[in-house]
């Protein structure tokens, strides 16, 4: 790890798979124990970074490279921001449209850890399914699949 007056960055060794490849890849068994083993490193990561009050804000699959031995490690920071204070504005434009919480969509500024979990239980999904679980073509068509799956939200909302 190195850093400008203006950037950190993160150098890791060569690492030719991204659990996207892992998970489309149908010659790769996830097995239980697997899949569990990838969520234990990934969300043992994602902690770490929280308690250091990080947002990734662009998890997703192709953000999680996988060495030989099979250690996950959490890539591509590009996003990610330090929460500064509970009421600070964050931007809309984060997150992948197939990871991406609802409350995005909708262009929510105010929000938190919460996006990063989201994110991480569409990974999940997608470990058991071997496919994204949102995926669609543009936020009309990944909302409908995100309200048929959840329900649609009956709370208002002040955005």
């Amino acid at each position: 790890m190195f850093y400008s007056l203006d950037n950190l960055f993160i150098a890791y060794e060569f690492l030719d798979k991204d659990l996207s490849k892992i998970i489309l890849d149908q010659k790769y068994q996830l097995t239980e124990a697997i899949i569990k083993g990838f969520m234990l490193q990934f969300l043992t990561g994602l902690a770490e970074l929280h308690k250091f009050q990080v947002l990734h804000r662009d998890i997703k699959p192709q953000n999680l490279l996988v060495s030989k031995k099979g250690v996950l490690k959490i890539a591509d920071f590009g996003l990610a921001r330090i929460i500064a204070s509970p009421g600070r504005k964050m931007t809309i434009g984060v997150v992948s449209d197939w990871y991406r919480p609802p409350e995005i969509f909708f262009g929510s500024t105010y929000y938190s850890y919460s996006i990063d979990i989201w994110s991480a239980g569409c990974i999940f999904a997608e470990f058991l399914i071997r496919e994204p679980i949102f995926w669609g073509n543009g936020e009309k068509e990944i909302l409908s699949k995100i309200f048929y799956l959840l329900g649609v939200p009956n709370v208002k909302f002040n955005i």
